[in-house]
């Protein structure tokens, strides 16, 4: 879209950009509308409403490439401090931000209860509906802010994105392997990299382009499998680990003290 308004209507790419963040927060309304209103499991519902939104995409661009003005490539390509690219500059900022909001504040302890328990959190006090709603705003304009990054870095592409989906999902499950037992902020970001290295190096080795995206959907299919397999295995640890120190905290109580005989 933000390519779109500055090739055919020629805006300027501030207003572009900032129209663009305001449909994606207005995208992430229609979410919460699907998931919190009308009850459609999130993941459906998200993944539904991708599916529409690359479609009027691609009926709106026509289906080809747009081309974007020099200027804006900057947004991605310009460096900032240190000799850093802004687009990994972005990276860090979103990152240090969204988790130092769902390790430190209350909104973000209460965003970590509804995801683990709905139920018990709304029990608990939490108004669930709220911060299910607030995290599909958040997620959505971060979105559609990683949109314009790739859009100025690459050209304006309505299918561009697809190809991010699986490995998302995969960085994201791999992610709650490696730190706190669940989806985490480090962990996903530690995952994207640990992916994005074994990618290159399996692409350096192959020529052909067209074994070489076999190979990545080939790779991050059993990335997710792994990942995923991976995250329940843990999970049943530490139940089980869980459920063993009760066991025997039990018993220790249960076992006579010895005194009075």
């Amino acid at each position: 879209m933000v390519s779109w308004l500055q090739t055919e209507y020629h805006w300027n790419m501030w207003p572009a950009m900032a129209l663009t963040l305001v449909v994606a927060l207005a995208c992430g309304a229609a979410n919460a509308l699907l998931v919190v209103g009308i009850r459609i499991n999130s993941f459906i519902a998200t993944l539904a409403s991708g599916a529409v939104i690359t479609a009027i995409a691609e009926y709106t661009s026509g289906g080809v490439q747009v081309q974007v003005p020099n200027a804006f490539k900057d947004v991605a390509k310009s460096q900032m401090f240190w000799g850093i690219q802004a687009k990994v500059g972005y990276l860090v900022v979103i990152a240090l931000v969204l988790w130092y909001v769902l390790e430190h504040t209350p909104a973000g302890r209460y965003m970590h209860a509804t995801g683990d328990g709905p139920d018990a959190a709304r029990l608990a006090g939490v108004q669930t509906k709220r911060y299910v709603v607030l995290s599909l705003l958040i997620c959505s304009v971060v979105a559609g802010f990683a949109g314009i990054v790739s859009a100025a870095q690459t050209a304006g592409n309505a299918t561009a994105g697809g190809p991010y989906l699986l490995p998302a999902f995969a960085a994201c499950f791999l992610g709650s392997t490696q730190f706190l037992g669940r989806f985490n902020v480090g962990g996903t970001v530690a995952s994207i990299f640990v992916l994005a290295s074994l990618v290159a190096g399996l692409q350096r080795s192959i020529e052909n382009q067209g074994i070489r995206r076999i190979l990545d959907s080939l790779f991050f299919g059993l990335a997710l499998i792994a990942a995923v397999g991976l995250s329940k295995l843990l999970e049943r640890y530490r139940e089980r680990t869980a459920f063993r120190m009760r066991a025997l905290e039990i018993n220790r109580i249960s076992e006579p003290s010895g005194h009075g005989h």
